[in-house]
């Protein structure tokens, strides 16, 4: 498959996964209630900042240079995060899309700054990575 039949693929994948509810994390760490903090997210994954939801929806790019691979660039992986209301509430959602180690790294919704610090788990040459196995660690702040 051409790299550009597999991002298309991940991009219709992204938008047909747009609709679906995402689960909630359970874990009491994911509740971010202070000014700044780090979160890690696994795909489908939420957390809550103050009424507001951040949701890990989508990898609609990773080109990334396999582990043990010589390659001409790096590449990226670009992860979709939902950000909007809880919930109950409303408004609507923002999708942000953000880049890792290039491009668009940070990206602003509903008064959150919201930072991509790693994606993992880094591509081994010749496997693909499953999206439930992806995991996104992001730096949540608000913004100015």
């Amino acid at each position: 498959m051409t790299a550009a039949w597999k991002s298309l693929s991940l991009l219709v994948l992204a938008v047909g996964l747009g609709g679906c509810e995402a689960s909630r994390s359970s874990d009491p760490s994911q509740q971010v209630g202070h000014l700044s903090s780090e979160v890690t997210l696994r795909y489908g994954e939420s957390t809550s900042v103050k009424n507001i939801e951040i949701r890990f929806g989508a990898v609609p790019q990773d080109s990334r240079c396999p582990e043990q691979v010589e390659c001409f660039a790096a590449g990226i992986a670009q992860v979709e995060l939902g950000v909007g209301p809880r919930r109950g509430t409303e408004g609507p959602t923002h999708q942000i899309l953000l880049d890792s180690p290039y491009g668009s790294r940070s990206g602003e919704a509903w008064g959150l700054r919201i930072t991509l610090l790693k994606v993992s788990p880094y591509p081994v040459y010749l496997e693909p990575i499953p999206l439930e196995q992806y995991v996104v660690q992001l730096k949540v702040e608000p913004s100015s």
